[in-house]
C-alpha cells in the first residue's frame, strides 16, 4: 500500500472519531441561507435537498419570502420547531398577501443528495455564511463532522485540503447551474422523474446521431 493510501486510511479513522450520527425527519431544515457553517454532513439514509424559491428567472436561494423582500405581502415562510425539536419549514398565507405576486414561495428542491453524498463543505473551505438551504425530503440518517474536527483534519492532511477545494468549486458550479434552472415549483419526486426523462431523451438523441 502506497503512502497516500495509508494517509487516506488514517484520515478516515481520525474523522470517524469525531462523527456524530443523527436521524432527522422529513421537512427538517439542516441549515438555511445565511446560517454560520458549523459542520459538514454525510448522508447514510434518506434524501436531502438543496432548496430555494422558484421564479421565472431562476431559483432564489433566500431564507426570506420574496414578497417580504420586495415589500409585498406574499407568502410567509414558516420555520419552526416540532415537538421533537427539529426545525421544519412550510408556507403560511399572510392576511394581506398580494395575490398577483404569482409565485409559490414554498421552497422547492433543485438538487438532491442521497446515500453516501456529503454536503456543507463549501462554506467551511471558503469561509462565509451558508449559500443555500439544506432540507430533508425523506427521513434521513446523517453523519455530522463539526468544524473544529474538519480544521484539525485539513491541518494534518494538507493534500486533502487541496483535493477538497477543487471538488468543492466544481460542486458549487453545478449547484449554481441547478439553481438557475429552478423556474417552477417541484417536489423531489418530480425532480427525479424529470431528470430520468431528460437522460432518456439525451440517450435517444445520441443513438439517432449514430
Amino acid at each position: 500500500v502506497g503512502s497516500r493510501e495509508r494517509e487516506d486510511s488514517r484520515l478516515v479513522i481520525l474523522a470517524a472519531v469525531h462523527l456524530t450520527q443523527a436521524r432527522v425527519p422529513a421537512r427538517h431544515i439542516v441549515y438555511e441561507v445565511g446560517d454560520q457553517p458549523h459542520s459538514l454532513f454525510l448522508v447514510l439514509e434518506g434524501t436531502i435537498s438543496f432548496s430555494a424559491i422558484p421564479t421565472p428567472l431562476g431559483g432564489v436561494a433566500t431564507s426570506k419570502p420574496l414578497g417580504e423582500m420586495l415589500g409585498l405581502g406574499g407568502r410567509k415562510k414558516r420555520v419552526g420547531k416540532g415537538k421533537d425539536g427539529h426545525r421544519r419549514t412550510g408556507p403560511t398565507r399572510a392576511a394581506n398577501s398580494d395575490e398577483d405576486f404569482g409565485e409559490s414561495e414554498e421552497l422547492s428542491p433543485y438538487q438532491v443528495l442521497s446515500y453516501r453524498a456529503f454536503f456543507g463543505e463549501y462554506e467551511l473551505l471558503f469561509p462565509h455564511p451558508r449559500v443555500t438551504t439544506a432540507r430533508v425530503e425523506k427521513e434521513a440518517v446523517t453523519l455530522e463532522l463539526p468544524r473544529y474536527a474538519f480544521v484539525l483534519l485539513i491541518s494534518e492532511f494538507p493534500h486533502f485540503l487541496e483535493r477538497m477545494r477543487r471538488m468543492a468549486r466544481r460542486r458549487e458550479e453545478r449547484r449554481q447551474n441547478a439553481l438557475r434552472n429552478l423556474t417552477e415549483a417541484q417536489t423531489a419526486a418530480q425532480m427525479a422523474a424529470n431528470t430520468i426523462q431528460r437522460v432518456v431523451r439525451q440517450i435517444r438523441k445520441r443513438r439517432e446521431r449514430r
